[in-house]
């Protein structure tokens, strides 16, 4: 995700299956408020790059990076290399020694749409013995 927080722009970097909670952001830049950018917002600062599938390269872009918590604990991380069909994947350890020590801190959330309870939660789930269970057994 490409946001503005303050006077400057920002690669945030957090798991596929999360959004951006601004309000979380904004603390862990140290910011009164943070904005997602939309593509026409940030597309030039990505020559190259098919709008959407901009690769976390701050040190490449000349755009500061801040990655969520969850994927620094993370041994591999995958992204898009600048196209739709191509992508990067490495090892986190190299991923922020390339990136120079990123700021990192927790900002990501689950999307409103997803469940937010095991009740919510459709069908059965698997046990891990690989049994099946209903809603009833947890």
């Amino acid at each position: 995700m490409i946001v503005k927080g303050g006077d400057q722009i920002w690669i945030a970097v957090l798991p596929a299956s999360e959004v951006v909670d601004e309000k979380l952001l904004a603390r862990v830049l140290g910011v009164p408020s943070v904005r997602l950018l939309d593509e026409e917002e940030f597309e030039r600062f990505f020559p190259g790059c098919e709008p959407g599938a901009e690769p976390p390269l701050g040190s490449l872009f000349g755009l500061p990076l801040v990655i969520d918590s969850t994927l620094a604990e993370a041994g591999r991380i995958v992204f898009r290399a600048g196209s739709h069909e191509e992508a990067i994947e490495i090892r986190y350890e190299d991923f922020r020694r390339l990136e120079r020590d990123p700021k990192t801190g927790t900002f990501g959330r689950p999307p409103a749409s997803a469940p937010r309870v095991w009740d919510e939660w459709p069908g059965p789930r698997v046990r891990r013995d690989g049994s099946l269970s209903n809603k009833r057994d947890y």
